[in-house]
């Protein structure tokens, strides 16, 4: 039994080491023609705003790199002036520090370590799926991350994407091994996951109570004192870790700032006439923001000036046009489902192409085979749940997504976070699918570790 084992560990291992490799190759051929064009002008010095937050994330590591804080970069290189800057949360910025720290300051050596990390989140694929499910969904999860546009094209648009799919997959992997042998010390670790994930992208921290506590409290076998402790124990984790980040904030701004200063501003770019009606509806659009920024002269003033004006403008139109907000709410919701597409000949598809930058391959790849992904993922759903094993953690990043999209606005990247679930429930999925066509009954884990509930959630 042990001898049998140790092979099909051995199996997987090898074919979870193949299939990194296939997407480490994809990534990094990607980063190396595709997406030429986009880091040649970074070598030109091209424009700041047009390169967007891929010239934050990387000029904003080189200029960590040269001791000048978290400031930000376009006031810093075209005004000369030194804003502090808590637009995004620090992570994919201090991933991209790494080699900035080592005088390697180039955009397109920036993408390729961008790319390792990439092949880091497919390896958590493959050892989540196996955990969930067994070897042939820890694989076939695995491969589809590898070659899925809305995983791999984040890497070449040095974007903090790349990072929030890395946290997020660990902390669904993080889940289902509390799930599989709950303990307190496992239930801090999902508290550190979710922390992760909160520094790389701020609206993560929604985890916490849609992920975190669900999962912990609904431990069966276990009494409600201990529930309470793990759970204790895991939000002490997980401030530990995020507590650095909003204790340097709180000592640096005018007005209190905890994880980000940039919700304001993003709202009211998806806060206008253009995104309110017409075929931008529930999309955004920089030129919401201009005529606030122009006239509160923002590049000199603090951040968390700015962020309340920006809120201010944003909550005045809201309230100015309240039968738009559930049409525009729907909107968005259908923009990330892809229903929008199916009745406006692909218009989203179009925006990643020419708003987002994305190339044709990408933005169609991505588009056809999210809704692949997303019908094998409701198979996969129920199969979950007919084994009895937890979907908290596979969901919970959805809902996240869902509730950003509701507050804000819908592009591509926003959904990126729950990407690698889809991946996840549609290898359950298939593999269901498959089970049922050979006529096999159904096993809940052919892994050596499989997850096991006394109760399905």
């Amino acid at each position: 039994m042990t001898s049998a084992r140790s092979a099909a560990t051995r199996r997987f291992v090898w074919g979870l080491v193949a299939v990194t490799v296939v997407a480490l190759v994809v990534r990094i051929v990607y980063i190396l023609t595709a997406r030429q064009d986009f880091f040649a002008d970074f070598e030109i010095g091209g424009d700041p705003f047009r390169l967007g937050d891929a010239y934050l994330y990387q000029r904003g590591a080189v200029l960590l790199a040269e001791g000048e804080g978290f400031i930000n970069p376009y006031q810093f290189d075209l005004f000369g002036i030194r804003q502090e800057d808590a637009s995004h949360v620090p992570l994919f910025m201090l991933w991209l520090w790494l080699p900035a720290a080592v005088g390697i300051t180039g955009a397109e050596a920036a993408a390729l370590w961008s790319a390792v990390l990439g092949a880091g989140t497919v390896v958590l694929v493959g050892c989540t799926g196996r955990l969930i499910a067994g070897t042939r969904v820890g694989l076939g999860a695995a491969a589809l991350a590898a070659v899925y546009p809305n995983v791999f094209s984040h890497d070449g648009f040095l974007q903090s994407e790349t990072m929030a799919i890395f946290a997020v997959t660990l902390t669904v992997f993080l889940a289902y091994r509390y799930w599989q042998a709950p303990s307190r010390w496992r239930a801090a670790w999902v508290g550190v996951g979710c922390a992760l994930a909160m520094l790389s992208r701020s609206e993560l921290a929604l985890l916490v109570p849609i992920l975190l506590a669900p999962l912990l409290w609904r431990t069966p076998d276990t009494s409600g004192c201990e529930r309470l402790g793990r759970l204790v124990l895991a939000g002490v984790a997980a401030a530990v870790l995020v507590s650095p980040w909003v204790a340097f904030n709180l000592t640096r701004f005018e007005r209190p700032v905890t994880l980000s200063d940039n919700f304001g501003y993003t709202l009211l770019t998806a806060t206008c006439d253009t995104t309110y009606y017409g075929e931008g509806t529930g999309y955004w659009d920089f030129a919401c923001a201009e005529p606030t920024y122009e006239r509160i002269d923002a590049p000199r003033n603090d951040r968390s000036v700015n962020e309340v004006a920006f809120r201010k403008e944003a909550i005045e139109y809201i309230r100015a046009h309240p039968s738009r907000v559930p049409v525009v709410v729907v909107a968005r919701w259908a923009r990330a489902t892809g229903v929008w597409d199916l009745f406006t000949g692909f218009d989203q598809v179009d925006k990643d192409r020419y708003v987002e930058g994305r190339d044709a391959l990408v933005a169609w790849g991505g588009a056809f085979m999210f809704y692949g992904l997303a019908s094998f993922s409701v198979v996969g759903v129920i199969a979950l749940r007919h084994r009895r094993v937890t979907v908290i953690p596979l969901v919970a990043p959805l809902v996240v997504v869902m509730l950003a999209i509701t507050l804000t606005f819908y592009m591509n990247r926003y959904r990126a976070s729950a990407e690698t679930c889809l991946c996840l429930l549609a290898a359950v999925g298939i593999d269901a699918a498959l089970e049922r066509v050979g006529r096999r009954r159904p096993r809940v884990s052919r892994s050596p570790e499989p997850v096991t509930a006394a109760t399905a959630d």
